[in-house]
């Protein structure tokens, strides 16, 4: 036997290039996303809580709730996010989206759940002031007020 590789003799060829089985071949497109038993789907939440979804152009992960926003309404101008207005980072249905200047998001999700625990409490001095109320009454009628 000759020197070299072993197994292969002088002048032998490699057959590259050559199918030998259609069915046992790859097939582009037959073991890639939906088709592949390791594939998780094109969306997950990432580390900060937010949807991405995987484009169909590339390898990008996009954020789901810009990718409804720009559906329905086109691309947003710069400067401009879209925010969540119930709070739920997976909550993307339209209505729950709103474009708003950066600066003004900062101050919404500073001021959010002072508004929401303001309101709480004004429902209760309001809940507070007819037992009050109710009570003079009482009394005046225990006393026979006029």
């Amino acid at each position: 036997m000759p020197k070299g590789i072993k197994g292969f003799q002088k002048g032998h060829k490699i057959n590259l290039g050559k199918h030998y089985s259609p069915e046992t071949e790859f097939k582009v497109g037959e073991n890639t996303k939906e088709n592949n038993h390791n594939w998780k789907g094109c969306k997950y939440i990432d580390s900060t809580g937010y949807v991405r979804i995987r484009t169909k152009t590339g390898n990008r992960y996009l954020l789901e709730h810009r990718v409804v926003w720009e559906k329905h309404f086109g691309k947003l101008k710069e400067g401009y996010i879209v925010h969540h207005l119930n709070g739920d980072k997976k909550d993307n249905c339209i209505e729950n989206l709103i474009a708003v200047l950066r600066k003004e998001h900062s101050f919404m999700t500073i001021t959010d759940p002072f508004k929401k625990r303001i309101k709480e409490l004004e429902k209760m001095i309001k809940d507070l002031k007819k037992i009050i109320k109710e009570e003079k009454k009482n009394e005046c009628n225990n006393k026979n007020c006029e």
